[in-house]
């Protein structure tokens, strides 16, 4: 999944703006696993995203 290989390279500033966790053992911001990413997809409606991007 290409999405998965680009959210590796996000900064923490995009990370913390996007809301991911943070590691409490660092205190830095986790990018999304690869499986947390192919299941985002799944939970949004077609028709629903397609109004908002296309107003």
């Amino acid at each position: 999944m290409a999405i998965a290989q680009a959210v590796v390279t996000w900064d923490q500033e995009m990370l913390a703006a996007l809301g991911v966790r943070r590691d409490p053992g660092t205190s830095a911001h986790e990018p999304p696993s690869a499986s947390t990413l192919s299941r985002v997809p799944a939970g949004l409606d077609a028709d629903e995203l397609d109004a908002e991007l296309t107003g």
